[in-house]
């Protein structure tokens, strides 16, 4: 069981402030889909201290949680327990100028852990379907031999991709690929706000 602040935008995200450092988990169902379908009739608890039951998977220091399925005995996943202090969003913050950057997208869910290796082009079929799905994309860029960087994309409003914009960058997963878009941070995470429009 997790317990922490969650924000719902631009993907499901808890953030917990236990252990050394605050961490930031991308919130999963299980199998191909991303969380934002069971948000989406609860948009009150946006910002709330909240408890959810379900499963680890983490890479590199980058965590994300499969949330457990309803269980007669143990009650729903996500809980709000009475809160113990006051629930604060954390800080968003996006730089002023815009960068390039070249890496690969993948799925979060199965680059964290959820299947190994997770990349390549070897996994662009599953990977295309998770993110289909809801799965958060990320764009991991390595340099040399330092330890690999991890960006969530959102779209120009800084919002999940969805739609059309979702559509247009389908193809170019598990490619390695040159990315422009202004970066941020989302707790723990960095985020990088694209427009798929580019990749036309």
């Amino acid at each position: 069981e997790f317990r922490g602040t969650i924000t719902l935008e631009p993907y499901p995200v808890l953030h917990t402030t236990g252990g050394e450092v605050p961490a930031s988990y991308l919130l999963v169902e299980m199998g191909k889909f991303g969380s934002a379908d069971r948000f989406t009739k609860m948009p009150e608890i946006d910002g709330a201290t909240v408890s959810i039951r379900g499963r680890e998977l983490h890479r590199d220091g980058r965590r994300m949680i499969e949330i457990d399925p309803d269980h007669p005995a143990l009650g729903p996943p996500v809980a709000v327990p009475p809160a113990d202090r006051p629930a604060v969003p954390p800080h968003r913050e996006n730089a002023p100028d815009a960068v390039t950057l070249r890496g690969e997208i993948v799925d979060s869910k199965c680059y964290l852990g959820a299947m190994k290796p997770g990349a390549g082009r070897g996994h662009k079929a599953c990977a295309t379907l998770c993110i289909s799905g809801g799965i958060p994309p990320v764009l991991v860029v390595r340099d040399g031999d330092a330890a690999p960087v991890y960006y969530l994309l959102t779209d120009p409003g800084g919002e999940g991709l969805s739609g059309s914009g979702l559509s247009v960058l389908l193809p170019m997963i598990a490619e390695q690929i040159e990315v422009r878009g202004t970066p941020g941070h989302l707790g723990s995470w960095r985020t990088l706000r694209i427009d798929p429009g580019q990749f036309k």
